[in-house]
């Protein structure tokens, strides 16, 4: 008989019954007959419980009272006085009592005639009523009835260790339990826990790890695991590393419970910024215009500068940034333009001694392009080549075709003097001069003027 684990009950061997196959020839056939022999058999048992069980007092203490304790285990009874305060003591004290060993206090059911016919209830029935009748206190109080089933042996493996132990539970799960091998949702167990316990079962227990695991930026996290490796647990987790990653410890490490592991996610992305660059507003100065106006020559249009990087995240945060390449366009500045000029009376025109063009009294008329200009759209100088400002009358010659001085008149225009030069005026040209206020109708053409 296989040794049972320590401070468990020994279990209670059952004796030999030896029974006849035949029907005893006393008892009749009959179903009445059959129910008189029960119930003889079972006042017979109750009897011989009562017979065979001394009631006496225990030795161990006279100044407390003791209770009586029926301990049934395997078809044995066994009957004793007990101090005990708890379930747990009294068993404790059964202990080497309940066995077969002791003829003064155990006695074998199978060996009553038609003790077979006994069954398990109506036995524990009985030994209620001799518990509350001859087995009951010295003051009358009810004894106890503890019924013992046969332990169950079966083999325990847990991780590298395997024991033989015993349990009267019905299912591996609450064997385990009952033997102090508590388990969790986590754990494997082989059998499944629910599995009836029967003798001679290998049980594996394999219990699971809990670690702490964070990947990238997320939290950290508690993984209950089984994997043996770290590269095991993040293959498990579905953890998949890309290039630039790192995990520590190492992927070849082996798990232990409370470890923390750590991965490292490394990213790269081509990140784009554009930046504006705005426009400035230029302001030029016009003397064609009345001081205190201004015309906006050129609207602005903002520029902009667009870059590209290549960024490297490491969990989430910016670790590295390289510009891949840079595009400027530059903006389009304002230009306003502002009057300069100050309004000046009107000039009378100078006389003239003698009659236009066309007239019988003109002395000389010549045929000239003439064409009209201003002392802005001259190149902004004012002043002429005989040290007269640019107004209504001043006309600019060749003066190798008509001498400075040289008064004129010009049909359409008026009269004017020759005060001026310039590169374009070459042979029979003339540039009829305006002022700042003037109204400019000059149309460039031929036309035959009268010098004076």
């Amino acid at each position: 008989m296989p040794k049972p684990r320590p401070g468990a009950d020994t279990p209670q061997p059952r004796r030999n019954k030896a029974k006849s196959s035949q029907p005893s020839q006393t008892i009749a056939h009959s179903s009445s007959d059959r129910l008189h022999l029960a119930l003889g058999v079972a006042m017979a048992a109750v009897t011989l419980i009562a017979i065979a069980l001394p009631l006496t007092s225990s030795s161990a203490s006279a100044e407390r009272s003791t209770s009586p304790v029926l301990v049934v285990s395997g078809g044995f009874s066994s009957a004793l006085q007990s101090q005990a305060q708890t379930l747990v003591s009294a068993l404790a004290q059964v202990g080497p009592v309940a066995a077969a060993q002791e003829p003064g206090l155990s006695q074998s059911l199978d060996g009553f005639p038609g003790g077979a016919l006994v069954p398990r209830p109506l036995l524990v029935a009985a030994a209620g009523v001799l518990l509350r009748g001859a087995l009951a206190g010295p003051e009358g109080q009810q004894g106890l009835a503890i019924e013992l089933q046969e332990a169950v042996r079966f083999t325990l493996h847990e991780g590298d260790f395997s024991s033989t132990v015993f349990s009267t539970r019905p299912t591996v799960g609450a064997a385990l339990t009952a033997l102090g091998a508590e388990y969790d949702e986590y754990d494997i167990i082989l059998p499944a826990p629910d599995t009836p316990l029967t003798g001679g079962l290998h049980v594996f227990v394999e219990r699971a790890i809990t670690v702490k695991l964070t990947v990238g930026a997320k939290k950290p996290a508690d993984v209950h695991t089984h994997a043996e490796t770290v590269a095991g647990l993040l293959a498990e987790e579905g953890v998949k590393l890309s290039e630039g990653d790192s995990v520590r410890p190492k992927p070849s490490r082996h798990l232990s419970d409370g470890m923390a592991i750590s991965v490292t996610v490394v990213g790269e992305k081509i990140e784009v910024e554009e930046t504006p660059i705005s426009f400035r507003t230029i302001y030029r100065n016009d003397p064609d215009l009345p001081q205190g106006q201004s015309v906006v020559a050129q609207f602005g249009i903002d520029g902009y500068v667009v870059r590209e990087y290549a960024v490297v995240y490491r969990n989430g945060i910016e670790a590295s940034r390289k510009m891949l390449s840079e595009v400027i366009v530059a903006p389009d500045h304002e230009i306003v333009v502002q009057g300069t000029a100050v309004v000046a009376a009107a000039v009378a025109a100078p006389s003239a001694p003698s009659a236009p063009s066309g007239d019988p009294n003109c002395p000389r008329t010549l045929t000239v392009w003439a064409t009209w200009y201003t002392a802005a759209s001259a190149g902004g100088y004012g002043t002429t080549a005989t040290g007269t400002s640019v107004q209504k009358g001043t006309v600019a010659v060749d003066p190798r075709v008509i001498p400075l001085g040289t008064q004129m008149y010009i049909p359409g225009y008026g009269y004017g003097v020759a005060e001026d030069t310039g590169g374009a005026i070459i042979g029979n040209i003339i540039d009829l001069g305006y002022g700042p206020n003037d109204v400019y109708d000059w149309g460039s053409r031929y036309v035959d003027i009268c010098i004076v």
